[in-house]
């Protein structure tokens, strides 16, 4: 008899634990990167090819660059506990995620660091475990469908044509029913571009929700969105190297 209480007062506190976790953030941004404005960002040396691009060519679309835990006052909320980062956990995942949650940067990379970076300081937060966590934000950006969303309003990449910032987030709350937030970046010109989207998403990360407050928009009054397609990318070295190998062998 003792054994079964002690057993229940157990799952009863990691239950309690989990929701305590959860309770200590109040939304998420998912934040979608625009990578055609990222190559031309004057502050960063270009884009590159991640190391899987050869097996696993990027979506020239929206990526994910991250799903982060906020309270309503606009404060992260980040690093709640010291869960470690295990890449063997995505195995089911990893596919999506070299396509829709990679790293651009220069030099190219397997886009594993950024990753554990998004859990160990918001993933911990989620309430969620690391499997979990990392296939909510890939069915997100998978429902949110943002690129389709825009197009649906006349609103296309292009390096010819610039659009007011208003009417942009205008199209995106008629496409998702919320409002959203957009960060702008200057191309090597000095001419604004939209950089990120920032869609709000509830605790239970399954709906958008209007943000309960909007980062700064930094944007001019007319703003590009840029073309982007693969051969953009700078190339690497040819590879043998395996990504799902180098995941299940972890």
């Amino acid at each position: 008899m003792a054994h079964h209480i002690a057993l229940a007062f157990l799952v009863s506190f990691l239950f309690c634990a989990q929701n305590i976790a959860s309770a200590n953030f109040d939304f998420y941004y998912l934040v979608l990167e625009w990578p055609g404005s990222y190559c031309k960002d004057r502050s960063v040396n270009g884009c590159c090819k991640p190391t899987t691009f050869s097996n696993y060519p990027l979506k020239e679309d929206f990526l994910i660059k991250g799903l982060y835990t906020y309270k309503a006052s606009g404060q992260p909320v980040t690093k709640c506990n010291n869960t470690k980062f295990y890449v063997n956990a995505l195995r089911n995942s990893i596919v999506d995620l070299y396509v829709q949650w990679p790293s651009i940067k220069c030099p190219s990379n397997n886009g594993v660091s950024q990753w554990s970076d998004a859990w160990t300081n918001y993933g911990v937060c989620s309430g969620l475990n690391e499997t979990a966590y990392f296939e909510k934000a890939l069915q997100l950006r998978k429902k949110i469908n943002l690129l389709s969303v825009l197009e649906c309003e006349d609103i296309y990449p292009s390096d010819d044509f610039c659009y007011s910032p208003y009417y942009v987030r205008k199209a995106i709350r008629y496409g998702l029913g919320a409002d959203v937030g957009i960060k702008c970046s200057k191309d090597k010109s000095g001419a604004f571009q939209i950089a990120e989207i920032y869609v709000c998403v509830d605790k239970t990360a399954s709906k958008v929700i209007d943000c309960p407050v909007l980062p700064n928009s930094n944007c001019g009054r007319d703003v590009f969105f840029p073309d982007f397609y693969n051969s953009m990318l700078k190339g690497i070295s040819a590879s043998s190297f395996d990504p799902l190998e180098m995941v299940t062998s972890q």
